[in-house]
């Protein structure tokens, strides 16, 4: 079950895999393997919609929480710690700043529903697993897959965690591709 608080309108794995191809197609660089995450959030949104912002805060001023999205106010807030590990190409702060870029594609201008205590949520109605997924459309596209030899390799190449390649590897095989 998800420990998810809200309930998002459902969307499928494919249904992401287009919102991420989207973006990829928008970003300058978008057609290469490693999407650069940071300069997408730095430079590259804000001339795709101006009401966009991105900020770094001191971990002081973040708390627990290494990024957080504003999704009504178009706003992704990052810990310094992880956005340093993101610009050094750290996999996992790579994917946390694009986890945060998924709530905002899919959840912006998005009535999310609050859940009953204790309701289970499937998983394509939880913003949490839609957000996770967008991170491995986007950043693990299935257009590369031909590329994609070995999960170790492929992480490093494309600036995720080898576990994101083992994740996304699995996913394409349940959907028989």
């Amino acid at each position: 079950m998800s420990s998810s608080l809200y309930i998002a309108p459902p969307k499928s794995r494919a249904a992401i895999r287009e919102y991420a191809t989207m973006i990829r197609r928008l970003l300058p660089g978008g057609d290469q393997p490693r999407l650069d995450i940071v300069r997408a959030l730095e430079v590259h949104l804000t001339r795709l919609d101006e009401r966009f912002e991105f900020s770094v805060l001191e971990t002081w001023e973040m708390g627990e929480n290494h990024a957080l999205a504003h999704v009504n106010e178009l706003r992704i807030e990052v810990r310094s710690d992880v956005y340093d590990g993101a610009v050094a190409g750290s996999g996992r702060d790579r994917m946390t700043l694009a986890h945060e870029l998924g709530h905002l594609v899919l959840h912006a201008d998005v009535r999310l529903s609050r859940r009953m205590p204790g309701a289970a949520v499937r998983p394509f109605e939880d913003p949490e697993w839609q957000a996770k997924c967008f991170v491995g459309e986007l950043l693990i596209p299935k257009s590369w897959r031909a590329l994609i030899r070995n999960p170790e390799e492929a992480a490093t190449y494309l600036g995720v965690s080898k576990d994101a390649v083992i994740t996304q590897l699995n996913a394409w095989q349940r959907e028989g591709t």
